[in-house]
Parts: C-alpha cells; structure tokens; sequence
C-alpha cells in the first residue's frame, strides 16, 4: 500500500522530466531497510512493481548513466536534470586534465570543457518554467515530512518484518 502513492509520484515525475526527484523517489526505494521488507514487497501489484522497476532501469549508473543521460539530452524543456550527472562529469574533467600543458601553457581544452558542462547547467536554468499551482495543504504536508536517520530506518524496518 505505502509504495503505490511512491510509484506513482516517480511515475509523475518521469512524465514531468524531472530526473532529479524522480532519482530521489526511486533510490529512496532501493534503500536496503526497505528492500529488505519481502512480505510488504510481495503485497505490491505487479503494475506498480513493473513501473518501479522500469523507473529503476533507467538511472541505474551502469555505462556512466547511459539511460538517464540519453533522457536528460532529448528532454523538451521544461526539465529539471539529475544534477549528480554534471557534478561527476565536472569532477572527471578537472581531475583528469591539467591545468597547464607541458609547454606552461593553459589548458584551454580543459577549460572549454568545464564551460560546456556549466553551459549545459545554465541553459536548463534558462527554459520555460513549470507551470504549477501551489496547493496550500499539500505544500505544508511536503515542508512538515520527518526524517530518519539509517539506524532509525533498519530498526524500523525490522520491527515492521523481524528476521
């Protein structure tokens, strides 16, 4: 019952193009404390378990976020990427090229590397906003959520599904 509304917001998400949250939706469900709960899993439909497994296929970091960047390239704006795409990319770049050829020269291949990364980032902060209507209730239910640390969660988890 509680993975239904989660599926169907991730669903929402991938259908609003926003990867970022649709990342966090879908990776909150592969934490080990609530993959572990195979009682409550086995209760889920397999239509929901099929799109959350279809959600999951497509930001799996296999071949560099082959699926989840091929999504973000084609994306018609509005779209809010994965941010964690550029960050590693630009971690990739900085740490994998010098900043001065052997010559002492600056790396210019570098740098126009860097601002395409940065230049990626902008254009999607440059696009047509989202067109959406807060919803008072629904907006003081979202900034009230608790969290839980890990070590709350697998407690949790274990008195919900004891070993």
């Amino acid at each position: 019952k509680q993975s239904r509304p989660f599926s169907h917001v991730a669903e929402h998400l991938y259908r609003l193009q926003n990867y970022c949250t649709m990342m966090a939706v879908v990776s909150g469900l592969q934490n080990s404390s609530i993959l572990r709960l195979k009682k409550t899993w086995d209760k889920v439909d397999k239509k929901t378990l099929k799109h959350l497994n279809e959600l999951h296929e497509l930001i799996k970091p296999g071949n560099n976020f082959r699926q989840l960047r091929n999504l973000q390239e084609n994306a018609v704006p509005p779209s809010l990427p994965y941010i964690g795409i550029f960050m590693a990319d630009l971690i990739f770049i900085d740490n994998g090229s010098t900043n001065f050829l052997t010559d002492g020269l600056i790396n210019f291949t570098k740098c126009r590397r860097i601002h395409a990364q940065i230049r990626q980032i902008k254009n999607y902060q440059g696009c047509t906003p989202y067109n959406f209507v807060q919803v008072p209730s629904l907006f003081d239910v979202l900034n009230n959520l608790s969290f839980m640390s890990e070590d709350i969660m697998g407690d949790v988890s274990l008195e919900r599904e004891p070993r």
